[in-house]
């Protein structure tokens, strides 16, 4: 699990797609954007689409900031995943669906290892996209995830005075400004 706290769903996705890879399998692209789904990008390819998040009481993280937590913001994406078919020619052939099949492993590894176990990664389900437009490029599966954002309490600091210096200054007597020179 990491240990970094998270600012955001653009942050946590940017880490887990690191860990993913780091894993010695192909090369996946990110995009984190609500309108990215239908840009005709090849694959392997993931999309986080930020959706729906939901608020709970503070809960400490592993990975949290230091300090009071206010509350837990559980941030919502839908992920969508295309893998690649094998190109022409090669012996085992992998096809759509075998190749995103590879990529969702491979994706809920590293949530799990990045995220960490529920509460704080909650994986809500997963479904086989079906649009026409969306699956142009190939097959496409689609994982809801929620993942745990620290709220930390970020306290304005204080100055305490550590002691006073009285100068007297080239004041006015009766300018109605007070200064330590006036009796």
């Amino acid at each position: 699990m990491s240990r970094t706290p998270f600012d955001g769903l653009e942050h946590f996705a940017r880490v887990v797609m690191e860990r993913l890879n780091a894993d010695g399998g192909e090369r996946v692209e990110l995009d984190v954007s609500t309108r990215a789904r239908d840009w005709n990008g090849s694959p392997p390819r993931i999309v986080w689409r930020p959706s729906r998040d939901r608020f709970t009481g503070a809960q400490k993280v592993a990975r949290s900031h230091n300090g009071r937590s206010l509350i837990t913001r559980m941030a919502g994406a839908t992920i969508d995943v295309w893998g690649a078919a094998s190109a022409a020619g090669v012996d085992p052939a992998v096809t759509d669906i075998g190749g995103t099949e590879a990529l969702v492993a491979r994706l809920c590894r590293a949530l799990v290892l990045t995220g960490g176990p529920m509460p704080f990664l909650d994986m809500q389900g997963g479904a086989w996209v079906e649009a026409p437009g969306q699956t142009a490029l190939g097959d496409a599966y689609t994982l809801t995830i929620a993942v745990a954002i620290d709220v930390p309490n970020l306290t304005v600091p204080t100055v305490r005075p550590t002691r006073a210096v009285l100068v007297r200054p080239h004041g006015t007597p009766g300018d109605g400004d007070v200064d330590a020179g006036e009796t």
